[in-house]
């Protein structure tokens, strides 16, 4: 079952100034997501809705499912900033 991926504005823009090492292995860690549902994945708790987030080596994807077969990046950061509001 594959899954269409959407990107919020901020993740696009920090996907986009990431060096082409880190950005590859981030969009092929959604890829895996988007295709199988693979990956260190967790629902976050205290955030709003259904908020999960991928762990990429040091880089969190936070993601929503908006149905069945979409996934919106919400945001893409290291681990320790991502979560800071």
């Amino acid at each position: 079952m594959s899954r269409r991926v959407e990107w919020a504005k901020r993740a696009l823009k920090t996907v986009c100034r990431l060096d082409r090492p880190t950005r590859d292995r981030i969009t092929a860690g959604i890829e895996a997501l988007a295709e199988s549902s693979e990956g260190d994945i967790r629902r976050l708790q205290g955030a709003p809705g259904e908020t999960y987030r991928l762990r990429i080596g040091t880089w969190r994807v936070l993601f929503t499912y908006i149905d069945d077969s979409i996934i919106l990046i919400l945001e893409i950061g290291p681990r320790g900033d991502v979560y800071k509001k």
